[in-house]
């Protein structure tokens, strides 16, 4: 919830004040006016990614004690189960193997098991890294059709994987491991409580903060800088294949 939720709620309100890229969205519906550069490097980045992810997860532990290797099988074991799910979606949806499915779907797999990988079974783990993975893959469609330019899909996979994960720890954590002596189903009704409570603190206050900052410095770059591209316009990084073009 902390890292998650907070990063993709606080994603949310900005792309709400900012708006999307110049022509993302046409009349005619062309989805793929807007390409990725480089779709190997961006396949790399979630490689690395999920690499990292055994120490995030496994350092937050804390202890070097029995509970890590659980808790690096459940991370493997999710990321895994999200981008099989993930890819078969994109499969079914777009009817061809789609790469932007195939790279988010273990990212929202892993974003989904770290808050219960020290706490379910690998099976549980599997079935956790599924959900989000058809998630993230859903509000990526969702996304689309409601016009929010989510340039790296952070609502898919940090706010909606991040508020599944928040839940699933109650759905499949063992209470006895997390020292509760309270039902599921109390435990469900924290969680709620906590998704709650951070989504509203986290949406309206940086809705407050960067709608102020945008109306006295527009947080929106101009046209003509967006089409010249920001490397450009803001850095001067121009390179020898965009001097040739």
């Amino acid at each position: 919830s902390v890292v998650h939720s907070v990063g993709g709620w606080v994603a949310l309100s900005v792309l709400l004040i900012i708006g999307s890229r110049t022509g993302r969205f046409r009349k005619d519906k062309d989805k793929k006016l807007f390409q990725g550069s480089n779709t190997p490097m961006a396949a790399l980045g979630a490689l690395i990614l999920w690499f990292g992810w055994f120490g995030f997860n496994g350092g937050a532990n804390l202890a070097m004690d029995l509970r890590i290797p659980l808790i690096l099988i459940n991370t493997f074991m999710a990321a895994s189960a999200g981008l099989i799910s993930s890819s078969i979606m994109g499969i079914i949806v777009l009817r061809k193997p789609e790469p932007m499915f195939m790279i988010t779907g273990p990212i929202a797999g892993l974003v989904g098991i770290t808050a219960s990988c020290a706490f379910v079974s690998p099976a549980n783990a599997i079935i956790i890294g599924a959900v989000a993975g058809i998630l993230s893959g859903s509000f990526l469609i969702i996304l689309e059709k409601l016009k929010i330019d989510d340039v790296v899909n952070a609502i898919p996979v940090h706010l909606i994987c991040g508020i599944w994960g928040t839940l699933a720890i109650a759905i499949f954590g063992d209470m006895e491991k997390m020292g509760l002596d309270i039902s599921r189903s109390q435990q469900f009704f924290i969680q709620l409580i906590g998704i709650a409570s951070i989504g509203a603190f986290c949406f309206i206050s940086s809705y407050v903060i960067f709608y102020v900052i945008n109306y006295f410095y527009p947080l929106r770059v101009s046209k003509i800088n967006e089409e010249l591209g920001l490397n450009i316009a803001e850095h001067n990084a121009s390179t020898d294949t965009h001097e040739l073009l």
